[in-house]
């Protein structure tokens, strides 16, 4: 599942609309987010989708080996989230000035 979620994003973004409804990866936690840097946007995605496939699949059987891939997934995202809260730095308080630019391209659809 996951590898087919992610092979659709990949033809998907070939498409004019681009392939913004399968990146679930933009939207997360920001502690699983500095792993963008290293592995993309599918890399998360990837990691989104397997960790819900682990967690669908220990509710309809509830077998053994099951029980251990859940465990082992949700170890992966808790390693990766303890590390991110290390390596993410701590937001300041105070203002910050944004300047938003938005391109003049053409959109012919």
């Amino acid at each position: 599942m996951p590898l087919a979620w992610i092979g659709l994003q990949f033809l998907f973004s070939f498409n004019s609309f681009g392939s913004y409804f399968a990146d679930i990866g933009d939207v997360q936690n920001i502690y699983l987010m500095h792993m963008i840097s290293i592995t993309g946007v599918s890399g998360l995605t990837f990691l989104i989708v397997v960790m819900n496939a682990a967690i669908a699949s220990l509710i309809i059987n509830k077998d053994r080996f099951n029980i251990k891939f859940v465990s082992a997934v949700i170890g992966v995202v808790l390693l990766i989230s303890v590390y991110g809260y290390f390596v993410v730095p701590e937001v300041q308080e105070g203002t910050i000035d944004i300047a938003v630019v938005q391109p003049n391209l053409p959109q012919d659809w």
